[in-house]
């Protein structure tokens, strides 16, 4: 079969589609328009007033991608939705990273979560647009027979995209899953108008309130003719600033409580988060009834070191305690050698490639192995390296964004979590429904762990062979 001459790279077309979604948004919550401009001065501000941080940038390849929203968020009614949703975004390059289950303490919300994005460097580097996708979980509906009926009628009658959108992921899966040019501008311009907003509600506006009252959640997820997008993210260099500015400006209803995630550090790790709150909007109901609903806020993320599950375990432990010197007083060579972050090594530019001599143990005869090399050419001043920038998400940060934006009644309904735990023989855990369900989309749910370690791994190797230095491994 004869290859197409102008097939789309998967990152150019996340290109394309991160910035439609931009457009998008803002123009549905013009509110965000205004976060995205507090943010760059925040961020303009910074990188003016501190050069080590715009150094440590350019090492690690953020600089350039600073200025791109790092993630949106959807909400998903069924299983068929995130088989449609998973076979589009493998176009896009972005496959399912991590489990979230926000049916645990405290969220309470009848939902899991993946993230789908890329898993390379050099495609993040283009595009680090990611998409947090949670979906509903019937096994953890209220026992109300009522609202399960409604919940299941209203998604049953929905589709995700129109029909063109199925047949153009067809014809891709035809070259690689690329598409023409020409082709892929259609794709995009016929499937954002499914992430849009359309406010009038299939159900009487008795329903909404029935379903509003049981979970603010569910309302969104099921009360509208489409999921949509219900928030997007910038990055910020200071969050703490930009929820100063948050806090100062009228314009804005900043999240109550503060900042989501780790406290601020010399050498930040992980993701700290915070937003406006969700903004009230005009529903009409199909009783002929007009209503209010507020589910869509502007949020804001910091995103640091990814950390290895060593350092993994010990940030849930600091936080457990609420005891951080242990973790956030290590600078970044202490946080490396201790194992606790992953990174990025490189050749440091112009290091010459010949007289490379490993110190070895007296006696050693074997080859060394990559990892005492590593130390070697560090020790040299040939390699250096940079920390891996964290691309997934913390739990709780999830769900306290959530809580903020949900309303004081949303996560108050334990009644909605009815599944109990997995017991051996027993029934199956959310995280195996979610993987049975992308596998129906050829997708696999990845460990974010083993991402991070791969690109670790394969830095060492690029750097050994580029020194042309044997190992035993």
């Amino acid at each position: 079969m004869t290859q197409p001459d102008d097939l789309v790279e998967p990152r150019e077309l996340r290109s394309w589609f991160a910035a439609s979604m931009s457009e998008l948004y803002r123009k549905e919550v013009p509110l965000y328009s205004s976060l995205l401009d507090v943010v760059s001065k925040v961020n303009q501000d910074k990188l003016k007033n501190d050069a080590a941080l715009r150094q440590e940038l350019e090492n690690s390849d953020s600089l350039a991608r600073l200025g791109l929203e790092r993630h949106g968020a959807i909400r998903l009614g069924s299983d068929d939705e995130l088989v449609e949703l998973t076979a589009f975004l493998r176009l896009l390059d972005m496959h399912p990273v991590g489990y979230y289950d926000l049916s645990a303490p405290p969220a309470h919300l009848p939902i899991h979560a993946t993230c789908f994005r890329s898993v390379t460097p050099s495609s993040l580097k283009y595009s680090p647009f990611r998409l947090f996708v949670s979906i509903l979980r019937p096994d953890l509906l209220p026992a109300d027979p009522s609202i399960r009926q409604m919940v299941q009628t209203s998604i049953r009658s929905r589709k995700l995209f129109p029909p063109e959108v199925a047949q153009l992921v067809a014809q891709a899966a035809l070259h690689n899953h690329q598409l023409p040019r020409h082709s892929a501008e259609q794709l995009i311009k016929l499937a954002i108008p499914s992430f849009a907003f359309h406010a009038r509600s299939a159900l009487t506006s008795s329903e909404y309130a029935l379903l509003a009252k049981s979970s603010l959640l569910l309302a969104d997820i099921v009360a509208f003719p489409n999921p949509h997008i219900n928030h997007l993210t910038p990055r910020t260099l200071d969050i703490d600033a930009v929820q100063d500015a948050l806090v100062a400006d009228p314009t804005f209803e900043a999240k109550a409580g503060g900042i989501e995630g780790p406290p601020p550090s010399k050498c930040p790790i992980l993701l700290r988060q915070t937003s406006f709150c969700a903004v009230e909007e005009t529903v009409p109901f199909s009783d002929g009834t007009i209503g209010k609903h507020a589910a869509r806020f502007g949020e804001i993320e910091q995103r640091g070191a990814a950390v290895t599950p060593a350092g993994r375990a010990l940030y849930d432990k600091m936080l457990a305690s609420n005891s951080w010197g242990a973790l956030l007083d290590k600078d970044w060579e202490a946080l490396r050698t201790s194992g606790l972050i992953w990174v990025q090594y490189r050749p440091v530019p112009g290091a010459q490639k010949d007289n490379v001599v490993v110190s070895q143990p007296e006696g050693e005869t074997l080859l060394p192995t990559i990892d005492q090399v590593i130390s070697q050419l560090l020790a040299d001043g040939k390699l250096f390296y940079a920390h891996q920038i964290y691309e997934d998400f913390l739990p709780l940060s999830a769900a306290g964004i959530f809580q903020s934006n949900l309303g004081t009644s949303s996560h108050r309904d334990t009644s909605l979590c009815t599944a109990s735990s997995p017991t051996p023989g027993g029934p199956v855990t959310g995280r195996e429904q979610l993987q049975d369900v992308l596998a129906r989309a050829g997708a696999v749910l990845r460990d974010e762990m083993e991402v991070y370690k791969s690109v670790e791994e394969q830095s060492k190797r690029e750097c050994v062979e580029l020194f042309g230095i044997k190992t035993r491994d």
